[in-house]
């Protein structure tokens, strides 16, 4: 394990990019308004994921939903560097990584 390995185990070995089509925006706000919850409408909603490794994720609901806006946070440097390269080649402009531990946030 290198130096900088050793700072953020959560560098050390990266984990897979999955779509998750359970946390989907379209999907969540159905099933809150099935048990009655004011739901945000998708094609405006404000979404927050923690845990978001390479941003696959929130990049596939983003391009969906240009009005929406998209936060992704990681501990994982090399994740989130990942993510921010996909998003320069993306082209989208309604997210945003960042690097950052979740327990410290405010």
């Amino acid at each position: 394990m290198s130096k900088a390995d050793e700072s953020n185990a959560y560098d050390a070995l990266p984990y897979p990019p999955y779509s998750f089509p359970a946390t989907h925006i379209g999907r969540l706000g159905a099933i809150g308004r099935l048990f009655n919850l004011q739901a945000a409408d998708p094609a405006n909603a404000r979404v927050l994921e923690l845990g978001c490794s390479s941003g696959v994720n929130l990049l596939a609901m983003a391009q969906l939903f240009p009005s929406s806006e998209f936060v992704g946070v990681d501990y994982a440097k090399k994740q989130i560097d990942r993510a921010n390269q996909a998003l320069e080649a993306s082209g989208l402009s309604n997210v945003k990584f960042l690097n950052e531990d979740i327990s410290k946030l405010s």
